[in-house]
């Protein structure tokens, strides 16, 4: 059976277990604490303050403007699938009025392009007037809401990136680590 070697604090002279890495009274670190090895640091990454919107996104944004930009371009693909498919079999027309929302969700998932998400509310608010006109019944509404997700998503990426060009934020990820 192995005992536990005894070691003594060299500013204190207190006895301490063998193992020990800090003395118990004063909180000197002994020989032992010699062979801690820190943990890895990530590395900050040194970033052109030039860098494209799209890099940004890419790069720098933090994640819950990443997944806002994502989530919303999902709603437009939804809505854009089942007006095509919907159309498919009740108006051969609907399929362009889906695929164009579906491009416009693309816009705003590769580009966060406010363009695209401003058009895709302005395309959502005028099926829905004009169904309501043209058929007397209120639907789309699931269109106006991926509008204006999408409207609401690439402004917070769009001021997130200004902030970042400003310099106003050194690097967003450091605050948003998950």
């Amino acid at each position: 059976m192995e005992e536990n070697k005894v070691i003594y604090c060299k500013n204190c002279g207190a006895e301490l277990d063998g193992n020990a890495f800090f003395c118990n009274k004063c909180g000197t670190p002994t020989a032992n604490s010699e062979k801690i090895t820190p943990p890895a640091q990530p590395e900050t990454q040194n970033i052109d303050p030039n860098i494209s919107k799209k890099d940004y996104m890419k790069l720098c944004a933090p994640a819950s403007i990443k997944k806002a930009v994502r989530n919303s371009a999902i709603l437009c693909y939804i809505c854009g699938g089942i007006t095509v498919l919907a159309s498919l079999l009740l108006n051969p027309l609907g399929i362009i009025d889906g695929l164009v929302f579906i491009g416009l969700g693309l816009g705003v998932h590769l580009t966060s392009s406010r363009a695209c998400a401003i058009i895709a509310l302005v395309v959502a608010v005028l099926e829905v007037v004009l169904t309501f006109v043209l058929s007397g019944t209120l639907t789309g509404w699931l269109w106006i809401i991926a509008g204006i997700s999408c409207v609401i998503a690439t402004n917070k990426a769009h001021k997130s990136y200004k902030s970042f060009k400003s310099g106003l934020v050194s690097n967003p990820n450091l605050h948003d680590f998950q």
